[in-house]
């Protein structure tokens, strides 16, 4: 797939304007934020437009029925009640997520076809979700910001493809958005809150450790495929121990909490026989 999604969508992210000061009153911290979710959205919605008319989106119904109806399980979680949640599937082998402004959330039929469990598949969505859950516009860096992407963007778009890009903009777009925390940093909030979902949604949340671990280990293919959601959701083993830190931490004894093995199976079942009907040739 060869397209000019990079373009188009930093062109769009352009319509940013202005960021808040700290000197403002609470009523005009109030109204800007309010005016700041609705700049958000609307960011994401074009962003969204660029993805739907240059990537391949898988539509199968009942897989795509079946991702939403966990997403949305997953967004109840959350603190941001206002963006409307959206999931997306790609058809593209490489074994990504990433995220958009206002509320969009992508994932490939690589990585759904690379997971285990439903379980799984909620943590990788909530982890979306979570990330989307800090933008603060009083660290807004407006056009000044958005202009440093739009000059990287079209270096990064040689070496990592469309997808790549996807990712790639996904990430430097919540960097303009958000304040200067680090990229491990924010992941090492995601990865906290997404625990959290997976528990309070009756997820065993040892799956998104058990996710991580699976990419660690992957075969030599499936580490290429990895690429871009190594690049931009780092998985250190500092990470790694944080994470099983936060679990022995949660009170979880008593509990019925499921991982959804059998019903992803079946659920996902179209694209696992695309995979390996590709593999077969």
């Amino acid at each position: 797939m060869k397209t000019r999604v990079l373009c188009c969508v930093l062109s769009a992210l352009l319509v940013i304007q202005g960021c808040a000061t700290s000197s403002r009153k609470p009523e005009e911290e109030n109204n800007l934020l309010s005016d700041f979710e609705r700049k958000e959205i609307e960011i994401g919605r074009q962003i969204h437009a660029q993805v739907l008319s240059s990537f391949y989106v898988y539509t199968e119904p009942r897989l795509v029925e079946y991702v939403n109806g966990v997403g949305r399980r997953m967004a109840q979680q959350a603190e941001r009640k206002k963006l409307n949640y959206q999931f997306t599937v790609l058809l593209d082998d490489k074994i990504l997520a990433t995220s958009a402004p206002g509320g969009y959330v992508y994932i490939t039929t690589g990585m759904i076809n690379f997971l285990d469990n439903e379980a799984q598949l909620a943590a990788v969505l909530s982890h979306e979700i979570g990330q989307l859950q800090y933008l603060d516009p009083r660290f807004s860096k407006s056009h000044k910001r958005l202009e440093e992407i739009t000059k990287g963007g079209t270096i990064v778009s040689g070496f990592l493809g469309n997808i790549g890009v996807l990712a790639v903009v996904g990430l430097q777009v919540m960097n303009a958005l958000t304040d200067e925390k680090t990229k491990d940093a924010r992941v090492d909030i995601a990865d906290r809150l997404t625990l959290q979902y997976l528990a309070a949604a009756d997820y065993d949340p040892e799956c998104l450790a058990d996710a991580l671990y699976k990419m660690v280990h992957s075969k030599k293919d499936d580490l290429v495929r990895l690429f871009d959601y190594y690049n931009t959701r780092p998985i250190s083993l500092s990470r790694l121990k944080k994470i099983k830190k936060n679990l022995k931490k949660m009170e979880l004894r008593g509990r019925t909490l499921d991982t959804g093995t059998e019903v992803y199976g079946q659920a996902v079942k179209g694209v696992r026989q695309i995979y390996a009907a590709t593999s077969a040739v």
